[in-house]
């Protein structure tokens, strides 16, 4: 009898990443490097994808928006998930200045973040972007946080 293909991300038990499989996604702390991202993943088969859809190698900043593809037979995608990195408002893995100006013209409608992005700037999880969270992206970004 073959053995079934698991098609949820599955972590090591003492990983603290938090994964939603309702809303296909994994949150990571702040400046997690990729090769432990991918440390942490027990999937036998899997990639990681960049926001522009190549394969990340392990070089590579881990950023809100990148992609885990659960992989079958045949490489064949039988899940994916997005990756949310908390005060990362603008996907490029690195957690700057630019990130908390993003979140606060956000908190007056001057910008749109959505999805994924609008998650990892909402550092208080209050549903609405507020000028606290672009205060402490802020303070994240020059190491206060």
């Amino acid at each position: 009898m073959p053995t079934a293909l698991i098609s949820e991300l599955i972590l090591k038990a003492e990983c603290t990443y938090t994964v939603s499989h309702t809303e296909k996604t994994v949150t990571i702390p702040a400046e997690t490097k990729l090769a432990d991202v991918k440390a942490n993943i027990l999937n036998e088969k899997y990639t990681v994808l960049t926001n522009d859809g190549k394969e990340a190698d392990n070089n590579s900043a881990t950023g809100t928006g990148m992609k885990i593809q659960i992989l079958g037979k045949d490489n064949k995608v039988l899940n994916e998930y997005r990756i949310i990195v908390l005060y990362d408002a603008d996907g490029n893995g690195m957690i700057q200045a630019t990130d908390a100006r993003l979140a606060l013209r956000a908190s007056v409608s001057l910008e749109n973040l959505t999805d994924v992005y609008f998650t990892a700037a909402d550092i208080n999880n209050s549903g609405n972007l507020e000028a606290s969270d672009a205060r402490s992206i802020l303070r994240k970004s020059v190491g206060l946080e």
